[in-house]
């Protein structure tokens, strides 16, 4: 087991040789919204969106009482496809969407 890995030594709890095992292994770095906007070079609202749709792939949202909430996106997240704008309906045009109503008389 994780004893024998480590020589054998008894003196060690398996919380610390998880911690031990665990911290050797490579992580990726983990980004804010803001950084990853930054990194991303889209606005930070864009980018706002995008988690509340759940679009960014292993974004977590974190909260503890004194920070608040922040989210933690992995660097690996960078390598996403950028979601499309839909734009107008199809068969419709985008002058559709903005019809006006006038005063008649005037």
């Amino acid at each position: 087991m994780l004893a024998t890995f480590f020589g054998g030594c008894n003196s060690l709890d398996v919380n610390t040789l998880r911690v031990i095992y665990y911290s050797g292994m490579k992580k990726g770095r983990l980004m804010t919204a803001t950084m990853f906007a930054q990194e991303m070079g889209v606005d930070y609202s864009t980018v706002m969106r995008w988690l509340k749709r759940e679009l960014v792939p292993g974004a977590v949202l974190r909260e503890s009482p004194e920070r608040g909430k922040w989210w933690e996106i992995p660097e690996a997240a960078l390598q996403m496809e950028r979601p499309k704008w839909g734009g107008p309906k199809a068969g419709g045009s985008a002058e559709q969407g903005s019809k006006k109503t006038t005063k008649k008389g005037r």
